[in-house]
């Protein structure tokens, strides 16, 4: 069938070889960054796993600033490939785009990218990883937020309105 074959772990440890929906060369990067922060663990799915790649670029979207989302895009596609992943902190040898890195590579990189002495390195490292957490854990209905134990609160009762509503008459 369409789509990429990927590897999966099962429960007991073992790999799994799974058919992964066609992605984009930034799609899949987006995917391996976000599974870099939260990967798969003790039977929960990793963040892509979840759709924390899509919700991102959704919630971004929704803040109506194309300048944000330009500069989302461009930092997608340098680590999409070996030069972007070299300039950006990749290490010199045999460069790799972040998606063909494996986990243990793909932390050891986001780690130099928030040590960088470079301000906006560090910052889109800090954004990349709150944001995946913050998609990863505030999910409705998401295992990594089940897993914490957190329950939310019952919400107030809404309060009745104080304001009289009335229609005008002709003249008024």
């Amino acid at each position: 069938g369409p789509g990429r074959l990927g590897t999966g772990t099962h429960d007991d440890g073992g790999t799994a070889r799974v058919r992964l929906p066609t992605m984009t060369s930034s799609e899949q990067t987006l995917a391996a960054i976000v599974d870099t922060f939260l990967p798969a663990a003790e039977g929960l799915p990793s963040a892509s796993e979840l759709g924390v790649h899509r919700r991102l670029l959704a919630e971004v979207d929704a803040l109506d600033r194309p300048a944000i989302r330009r500069h989302l895009d461009l930092l997608v596609r340098a680590m999409s490939t070996p030069f972007g992943t070299m300039a950006l902190g990749g290490r010199p040898g045999r460069p790799t785009s972040l998606a063909d890195m494996d986990q243990a590579a793909r932390e050891a990189f986001m780690r130099r990218l928030g040590a960088s002495s470079i301000g906006l390195k560090r910052t889109a490292f800090q954004d990349l990883k709150r944001l995946t957490l913050l998609l990863g854990y505030g999910i409705e209905g998401s295992p990594w937020r089940a897993r914490t134990g957190f329950v939310p609160p019952v919400p107030d009762p809404p309060s009745p309105s104080r304001i009289r509503v009335r229609t005008p008459v002709p003249g008024e």
